[in-house]
């Protein structure tokens, strides 16, 4: 179906993994709208709980495909760009739990895709870095706002002005990556954070990703608005029901998504 992306289901997870070894999975156009593609057709998915992002080989992604780019004129380019944004809006706004699986370089777009998804499990050769500036550019899907929000301004100024790469040991300790995993556990480890994460009551889930990320963005009362809408919205629901019936029977609960 897919030339530059393979998509594979364990469950109720899905794994997409960027295929273009040859190109260490360099981000084409292609492949964009290969994964928008994939990653719309998922949210509509109701089996579908978790979704693993990885790549094929060596390597995560090493960014833009950068001779594309360079036989690009400015519309072009504002297009691909566009279309970045959009696609990682979309894997952002998920309503499930994603996972980011790194291995090797994660350069420019390749750092950005991750950077979208609620976590960042490493293997410990693991590289993180926005480089742009050494092109004489900027990170143009989200690098200079959603790495602020996640380690600091200080600390994102510093990758972003430097363009220099951070190994996964300082990506964990600076709060850019979640766990440092060995390399031929990364797969199994990241697979069953997900499929216990997808335990968990799906509307519960939902109204927490939803009202944490809107939490970041806003101001504090509008964080407490979309809190009290989101707790009462899960309130309603039938696994709300079964969860506290379940804890005073002592029993494990019985969630359905209802």
């Amino acid at each position: 179906m897919y030339e530059t992306i393979l998509v594979e289901m364990s469950g109720n997870v899905k794994t997409i993994t960027l295929n273009r070894p040859g190109q260490f999975n360099a981000l084409n156009q292609q492949l964009l709208l290969e994964l928008t593609q994939e990653i719309i057709k998922t949210k509509s998915e109701k089996h579908c709980r978790a979704l693993i992002m990885t790549g094929v080989g060596n390597h995560f992604a090493v960014g833009a495909d950068l001779k594309g780019i360079a036989d690009m004129d400015v519309d072009a380019f504002q297009s691909y760009i566009h279309l970045f944004q959009e696609l990682l809006w979309q894997l952002e706004n998920l309503p499930i739990l994603t996972v980011a699986a790194v291995k090797g370089y994660a350069y420019g777009g390749g750092c950005e895709l991750s950077l979208a998804c609620d976590f960042r499990f490493a293997s410990p050769d693991a590289k993180f870095a926005l480089p742009e500036i050494k092109l004489g550019l900027i990170p143009g899907a989200g690098g200079t706002y959603r790495l602020p929000k996640l380690i600091g301004l200080s600390r994102a100024k510093m990758m972003l002005y430097t363009g220099e790469p951070v190994t996964a040991d300082e990506a964990f300790r600076m709060g850019l990556v979640d766990r440092v995993i060995e390399g031929e556990s990364l797969s199994s480890e990241a697979t069953a954070f997900c499929k216990k994460i997808a335990q968990q009551p799906i509307w519960a889930f939902q109204a927490l990703k939803q009202s944490s990320q809107h939490a970041v963005q806003v101001d504090v009362y509008s964080a407490r608005q979309m809190e009290v809408q989101s707790i009462l919205s899960v309130f309603k629901t039938k696994d709300r029901a079964e969860g506290v019936q379940a804890f005073m029977e002592k029993r494990s609960p019985n969630f359905t998504g209802e």
